[in-house]
């Protein structure tokens, strides 16, 4: 995957802060690291599951009838087709232009995808603003979104509706994870990324926006999507004072409210979702069938 440009950039509706920048960067770094690793490549290609019911299968769930070798030059090959041609754009050298941008809900992600003419990885902001939230959650989150521009899907119905996991995007991107750790062991700041996740558990887009009843999926009304933009304001009014050379001390003092301010609402949105540090467990949600939102966000 050399000849891809991912570009960290804005998209219609919001900007990444610059402590999200920094992470998506970081989480970029690892994913470029960690996918050219003849790891990556060996754990892909050797991928096996087992249903509940006990069937063992060696290649992913819904790979369009391809081999886990054929899925591996299919992700890794960026001259082929994406999942919609006008999404792929090349240079004159023919690179692939990717641009990964922020994105706070589902309208947001399905208009970036397909309403622009490049290949859009998107990031959902109400995970970055987690301190669990690890660049190595934001290298598998890219891998997932990559996979699904390649045209593999993620979402299962049916008996087959616990197996997600093993679509491709869903299980590169665990691999994306297992491989990082593997990759950097000598690296203490990704180690210590590492040993914070719950490898069993892992996933890289927790935390469900939907669920379902026996007679209607209902959107769920996200408080701490809310609180998520708050915080996102605040930050991104701390860094355009960060930008002011000679701060005056009414803008110092303005430094400091609003630093308590995002701290404070970080907190509180920390006790609304009750996250573990994978981001499995989530509460105050109703008591009936629980449902994913299968589009990486």
């Amino acid at each position: 995957m050399k000849n891809v440009t991912f570009n960290i950039t804005a998209s219609r509706f919001r900007n990444f802060t610059a402590a999200q920048e920094t992470k998506v960067k970081e989480g970029l770094a690892l994913f470029q690291k960690a996918v050219e690793d003849a790891r990556f490549k060996e754990k892909v290609c050797n991928f096996v599951w087992t249903s509940e019911s006990g069937n063992a299968f060696n290649r992913f769930l819904m790979s369009k009838g391809m081999s886990n070798m054929q899925v591996f030059e299919t992700i890794c090959n960026t001259t082929g087709k994406m999942m919609n041609d006008t999404m792929m754009m090349a240079t004159g050298d023919s690179t692939m232009v990717c641009n990964i941008v922020p994105c706070c809900n589902k309208n947001e992600y399905v208009y970036c995808c397909t309403n622009t003419p490049m290949t859009t990885v998107c990031i959902n902001t109400n995970m970055l603003n987690q301190d669990w939230y690890t660049p190595v959650h934001v290298a598998a989150c890219i891998m997932h979104e990559w996979c699904v521009c390649k045209g593999f899907c993620c979402t299962t119905n049916g008996t087959l509706v616990s197996d997600y996991p093993n679509t491709v995007p869903y299980a590169c991107g665990k691999t994306m994870m297992q491989v990082i750790k593997e990759v950097c062991a000598k690296d203490p700041q990704v180690s210590m990324y590492v040993s914070q996740i719950n490898e069993t558990n892992f996933d890289c887009c927790p935390c469900s926006t939907s669920w379902a009843t026996d007679t209607t999926v209902t959107e769920c009304v996200n408080v701490c999507e809310q609180v998520d933009q708050v915080v996102s304001a605040l930050e991104m009014e701390m860094d355009m004072i960060n930008c002011i050379s000679n701060k005056s001390k009414d803008e110092v003092n303005r430094m400091t409210v609003l630093t308590n301010c995002i701290t404070t609402m970080k907190d509180v949105k920390n006790r609304l979702t009750n996250t573990s540090l994978d981001g499995t467990e989530t509460v105050m949600m109703p008591t009936v069938e629980r449902r994913r939102v299968m589009v990486g966000l």
